[in-house]
Formats: C-alpha cells, sequence, structure tokens
C-alpha cells in the first residue's frame, strides 16, 4: 500500500500503484430509509502502466458491481458493523487499500433511566419509550446529528374513590413537543401517584399525582366524593353515587342510577386519553364507578384510571405514565 514493487517481465517492467494510507475512510452512519455509505481508494504514485482494475470487498467477499475507484453501500443493517476494502491491480499485480470500518447505528436511542421503563421498536425508524415510575432520563445517543425532535405523552395519577361515594376522575393526559433530545442532559421525570382510597365513610378520595416531563404537566385526576358528593373531575369523569359508571376517552361520568340524592359525575377533558391523539391503542384514565360493591379492587399501576368506590369503602386510583416518541 505504501511502497513501490517493479515487476519486470520478457525487457518490460511494471509498478504497482502505491495507494494513499488513509482510504477509504471510516464511515458512521444511522439506520434509515434510503441510508448509504460511501467510500473511495486514492493513488498517491501512480503505476505502471497507469491502468487499473478495482475490486471492493465488504467483510471479506466481493461486492457485486463493486469495480469503480468509489463504491456505495446501501441496504445497511442496523446495529451492525462491516469492513471495507479495495483491490487495485494492473499489469505489475495487485494491491489492497486499508480496510475501513462501516458502522451503522440503530435508530433507537441508548439511555439510562433509574426508574422502571420500556422501549419499544415500532419498526419503519420509529421508537417509543414508556417510563413508567420516576427517575432521571439521560440519552447517551440519539441519532446521528447528536440531538432529536420528539414528542412527549403524559397521564396523571387517577383520582381515589370516595368511601360510600363516588368514582375518582381519572388523570389527565397532555401532549407536547419536545424540540430538542441532548446527548448528556439528565432529564427529570415524574410519574404521578394515583390517589390513596378513600377511608372512612363518607370521605373523600384523595386527589392523584402529577405526572411532568420536559416542562409538560398533566395534572391528578380529582378524587371521588363521599356520600352523594359528584363524581371526581379529570381526564375522564369518576361515576356518581351510587352505580353511576366512569366516563372513558375523555368523556363525563355518569350519574348515579337510583336513590333520590344521586350523585352527579364528575367531568372529563372532552379530548381522547389515548397516546398522542391516536384514534386506537391503550385508553388510559378511565373514571371510577360510582359506589358499587361489585368493585372491590384497586386500579392497576400505569393506567391513570380513577378509583371505584364500593359500600364499604373507596379504592385507590392508578399510577399515571409517561411515554417519549422520536417525532413523525
Amino acid at each position: 500500500m505504501g511502497e513501490c514493487l517493479i515487476v519486470r517481465r520478457g525487457g518490460e517492467s511494471y509498478e504497482l500503484p502505491v495507494l494513499s494510507a488513509s482510504y477509504p475512510k471510516d464511515v458512521t452512519v444511522t439506520a434509515a430509509a434510503g441510508a448509504s455509505a460511501s467510500f473511495s481508494v486514492s493513488i498517491t504514485t501512480p503505476g505502471r502502466p497507469a491502468e487499473y482494475t478495482y475490486q471492493w470487498y465488504r467483510n471479506g467477499a466481493a461486492v457485486s458491481g463493486g469495480t469503480a475507484a468509489s463504491l456505495t453501500l446501501t441496504g445497511l443493517t442496523a446495529a451492525t458493523t462491516y469492513s471495507v476494502y479495495c483491490k487495485v491491480t494492473n499489469k505489475a499485480g495487485s494491491v489492497n487499500s486499508r480496510t475501513a470500518t462501516l458502522t451503522v447505528r440503530s435508530y433507537l436511542p441508548t439511555y439510562t433511566y433509574t426508574g422502571s421503563h420500556q422501549l419499544i421498536d415500532e419498526g419503519n425508524f420509529n421508537w417509543r419509550l414508556r417510563l413508567l415510575t420516576s427517575g432521571t432520563l439521560t440519552f447517551s445517543y440519539v441519532g446521528s446529528a447528536g440531538t432529536q425532535g420528539a414528542q412527549v405523552f403524559l397521564v396523571g395519577g387517577g383520582g381515589g374513590g370516595g368511601d360510600f361515594g363516588a368514582g375518582g376522575g381519572g388523570g389527565y393526559t397532555k401532549t407536547a413537543a419536545i424540540p430538542t433530545l441532548s446527548v448528556g442532559t439528565g432529564y427529570s421525570v415524574v410519574v404521578g401517584a394515583g390517589g390513596a382510597a378513600g377511608n372512612g365513610q363518607g370521605y373523600s378520595g384523595p386527589a392523584g399525582g402529577n405526572s411532568t416531563a420536559f416542562g409538560a404537566v398533566a395534572g391528578g385526576g380529582q378524587g371521588g366524593g363521599g356520600n352523594f358528593a359528584k363524581g371526581g373531575d379529570g381526564g375522564s369523569g369518576g361515576g356518581g353515587r351510587p352505580f353511576g359508571p366512569g366516563g372513558t376517552d375523555g368523556g363525563n361520568g355518569g350519574t348515579g342510577t337510583s336513590g333520590d340524592a344521586r350523585g352527579p359525575g364528575g367531568n372529563g377533558q372532552g379530548s381522547t386519553t389515548r397516546e398522542f391523539g391516536s384514534p386506537a391503542g391503550t385508553l388510559y384514565s378511565s373514571g371510577g364507578w360510582g359506589m358499587d360493591a361489585a368493585h372491590t379492587q384497586d386500579e392497576a399501576a400505569n393506567t391513570g384510571n380513577g378509583g371505584d368506590s364500593n359500600g364499604d369503602n373507596g379504592m385507590g386510583g392508578g399510577s399515571g405514565i409517561v411515554v417519549i416518541r422520536n417525532t413523525r
């Protein structure tokens, strides 16, 4: 690669070319639709004759059609490393270029998070990160430019159900743009806790906790009232006492269905409680039911659902969630 070799045959002398020790250069790309990587070989001292053929190799195998002084590779596989070099031939023989390294980064981010989390590869170069408990999020890779825009969806904690009363409101939801996700920045994330159950006849349930991230806030749902008070307001309203159904998908809770002193349902936010306003997918933040002995369980974590009420006591609301996805 760096020395001139002279070959004599039948009175003729031939020389191998001297190739630059700097080419082809190493390349790093991020896997994306249409991603490619280009390489070239450079001759610093011409051979004799200065007539060459070229053959490029990837991971030791000849590249079909790779017979020019430059090469563009497509169809790259994410999270893969390739070795690339070129063999240059003239009548004196062949000489190999330096071996370049092609690194194809995944489009998925790399990060640390001090709480519980789930990273989902959605395909088509899209990803979604669900943060299930509070913590600090720090990215070590978000894209080849070192920054990437994203969106965040937050669900507050559901309000607790009232004792002998009304259902808690589901946590409010919020969608916001994140102009830039930067490497090395520690982002604080709070996932709102669900409101505890109203404890003691006639006690209202506590409100759920707020979820916060990237400057956005989703409020916790209001606790359900005790006795004949109304259902809690929230992402979806809680049901009134007795037997009032909780609202869903941003709707109001139902009024109690029997008795002279029926409690009204709580008010919902009036917009979908699905992630990023999607018309399909998980429904968060349903309102709790007004007093109904059939409802005896606290709401599941990361649902943002309001707690139910039954004839003996209230039920706890579900904690919220924070979801981040790449801009699309």
